[in-house]
């Protein structure tokens, strides 16, 4: 997978799920934190459950855009964060899989092919 060409992607997934994953579990854990600790009911709510619909509903209506900003942002950044982790992650894969193959090669091809970027000879032998 060709992690350079996606960024877009990363930014978009991290989007979305801070949309509907990050934010309604925000709602649910706002819900039993003030609406159920301290007794303040704006609308009659069954469930937690029914409090994040509502709370959802009103987001996909466009009736929260501060929080869905804010939300957005914070999911952006996290699909950035996670694209840079996996592309130091992809370089450094590549890296190993080059040593491996340096290891994997026979010592006397090594020397005919001299020094180079990666082999350098030592001029004395203690």
């Amino acid at each position: 997978m060709n992690f350079r060409s996606n960024i877009s992607l990363f930014i978009l997934i991290g989007f979305v799920a801070s949309i509907f994953i990050f934010y309604p579990v925000h709602d649910f854990v706002s819900y039993h934190e003030y609406i159920r600790g301290l007794r303040v009911h704006v609308y009659e709510f069954n469930s937690s459950f029914d409090y994040v619909l509502h709370k959802f509903t009103k987001t996909m209506m466009g009736e929260r855009l501060l929080g869905s900003l804010i939300f957005g942002l914070v999911g952006i950044a996290t699909g950035l964060f996670f694209y840079f982790v996996l592309q130091i992650f992809n370089s450094k894969q590549k890296m190993i899989e080059n040593l491996q193959n340096e290891i994997g090669r026979d010592i006397g091809s090594v020397i005919t092919q001299g020094e180079s970027i990666r082999l350098e000879f030592k001029s004395s032998f203690r």
